[in-house]
């Protein structure tokens, strides 16, 4: 439960989730630009490299981001496929993952200065064709994906209320200026 206004929060978990800040680790290319958008929905292309338990991984992401507006509620979401960069040294060369995911904002009823929202997330970890079957390492790989995720979905409320809270000590542009 967030001490704001649904569409206050709503507006902030937008922003967040169609931007740049909601992927975690170094980001070296984004082909954003490339794909089409609309105020809606955003498509994403990018390179990235994934930290978790002390290893890391990079990866190629194809990721399609989608709002749903309805008068007490929004939903965000998310479905993304990732897969190992070709030439990758690390031990998950063959490895990749799908993942879907969704963020409820609603009003919370009598309530008009509170809202909530709750996240799902949903990540299958996959190999590549050709992959060597190892179970150590699908068992270190399906560590590093559950790291990450949680690590990723934790980063993304504390932003989106980080970014609220700033919005809150902002002085109001509507105010007169006190003489």
């Amino acid at each position: 439960m967030l001490p704001f206004d649904f569409k206050t929060a709503a507006e902030a978990v937008w922003t967040h989730f169609r931007g740049s800040e909601k992927h975690r680790g170094n980001l070296y290319e984004n082909f954003s630009k490339d794909v089409e958008s609309s105020s809606d929905t955003v498509a994403e292309m990018f390179a990235i490299e994934f930290m978790a338990n002390d290893l890391a991984a990079d990866f190629r992401v194809k990721q399609v981001v989608r709002r749903y507006i309805e008068e007490d509620r929004q939903v965000v979401v998310w479905v993304s496929t990732a897969s190992a960069l070709e030439n990758s040294k690390s031990p998950f060369a063959s490895f990749g993952f799908r993942e879907k995911g969704y963020v409820i904002s609603k009003r919370v009823r009598g309530r008009d200065d509170f809202s909530m929202f709750q996240t799902c997330c949903l990540v299958s970890p996959q190999m590549s064709e050709g992959g060597s079957f190892d179970l150590s390492t699908v068992g270190t790989f399906t560590e590093f994906v559950l790291g990450f995720m949680f690590a990723t979905i934790t980063s993304s409320q504390q932003l989106i209320e980080n970014m609220l809270m700033d919005q809150s000590l902002q002085p109001s542009r509507d105010k007169s200026p006190c003489i």
